[in-house]
């Protein structure tokens, strides 16, 4: 399981999150998993370039954020830009109790596409990442529909099935990233193999 407090942290702009507590740590019953490209398509160094974006601020108009960014690149492949103790701005109904991890890609990725070399290196450094946020906040590694989040079932989810749950609650949410080819059960038993090697 890798070592989170090894990862390169790059503070996101504080008007992209919310402070949490300090003692004690907030509640985290979700992990939730997000795509995001350079907003130019790519999906190269992404990582890096939107943890320097909202550095800055990210978009003056829509303040955003995530506690991790993961790519498939060798240069910076993932870095930590808000406190697990505190809130980012990443799904709406799903953020004071959950920790957010954003992948290199789009919603519209094919199956192959999610299994390429690239994909797959990013995936388990990703599901290295989630194991020890699971570890750390007791979450299970199953995977959540909308139904088992509205029912406040703990686990890991997407932003998609958080906006089919709570968007009547927040009519502006409406990504449905990572997409229906996300290789969703196969993270979560590699996040399971990964809870019990310890």
């Amino acid at each position: 399981m890798i070592d989170l407090a090894a990862l390169p942290f790059i503070q996101s702009a504080q008007r992209t999150f919310h402070l949490g507590p300090e003692n004690p740590e907030r509640k985290v019953n979700w992990l939730v998993l997000h795509t995001v490209d350079d907003g130019q398509g790519q999906v190269e160094h992404v990582a890096l370039s939107n943890a320097h974006f909202f550095m800055h601020g990210g978009d003056p108009h829509n303040p955003a954020s995530a506690h991790y960014f993961v790519d498939g690149g060798a240069d910076q492949p993932a870095i930590h830009t808000v406190q697990m103790k505190d809130i980012a701005f990443a799904a709406p109904g799903a953020n004071t109790h959950g920790v957010h991890i954003e992948h290199a890609g789009s919603s519209a990725q094919s199956a192959a596409e999610w299994s390429n070399d690239y994909a797959r290196a990013m995936l388990e450094l990703s599901a290295q990442i989630a194991a020890a946020v699971c570890s750390r906040f007791n979450i299970p590694p199953v995977w959540l529909s909308p139904h088992d989040l509205l029912a406040g079932k703990a686990g890991i989810t997407s932003h998609n099935n958080v906006t089919i749950a709570f968007k009547p609650e927040f009519p502006r949410a409406s990504h449905t990233d990572p997409g229906p080819n996300f290789p969703s059960g196969h993270y979560v038993e590699r996040v399971k193999a990964l809870l019990e090697q310890g």
